[in-house]
């Protein structure tokens, strides 16, 4: 009897011995940790975005667009010591914490322009199916322009240059704002 009893309690161990999972923790924004997989799903997430013909502010402003950042790294063999691969984390790091500030906001995303979007090419999903990271770019990209490109409209004096500027200072201020940590 004692024998089948600990058979049965050995019973959950043998039968998930051929599931095994790694992931690795890579930084924390605020109370959000991120981890590798995660970062494979940025990654996917990236790759629609930069596939959308449209010139959005916000690729530009974290420096993921295709003439800054040429290609996303491959997560699969990712080296925690390449410079080139520091420096992305950095720009998702950067990514994130924008994405917690948006949180915060009441930015309103046209119905219209989801549709649009929806039936691009490159996404080809109903918007209550992207993920979350997918949604706080579009609400980050709406935000800025609002921000940042209708003063431009208001044909105000103000250069390319200089809202670029300001936006890239809007940035830096989140970044000092939201506490992050990286753990390689």
């Amino acid at each position: 009897m004692k024998i089948f009893l600990l058979a049965l309690s050995l019973l959950p161990w043998i039968s998930y011995s051929n599931e095994v999972f790694s992931d690795k923790a890579v930084f924390r924004v605020a109370e959000e940790i991120i981890f590798l997989s995660d970062l494979k799903e940025i990654g996917r997430n990236l790759e629609k975005i930069r596939c959308l013909k449209t010139d959005g502010l916000m690729l530009n402003l974290l420096e993921l667009d295709k003439k800054s950042q040429k290609k996303i790294p491959d997560f699969q063999n990712f080296d925690f010591k390449d410079q080139s691969n520091k420096d992305f984390i950095q720009k998702i790091i950067l990514f994130k914490k924008a994405g917690q500030f948006i949180d915060t906001q009441n930015v309103v995303f046209d119905p219209g322009l989801k549709s649009q979007i929806e039936n691009d090419s490159c996404i080809k999903m109903k918007y209550s199916d992207w993920s979350k990271d997918l949604k706080r770019f579009f609400d980050l990209e709406i935000y800025t322009q609002k921000r940042y490109l209708a003063a431009k409209g208001r044909k105000e004096k103000k250069s390319d240059e200089s809202l670029m500027a300001s936006a890239k200072l809007f940035l830096a201020s989140l970044s000092q704002k939201i506490n992050h940590y990286v753990f390689y």
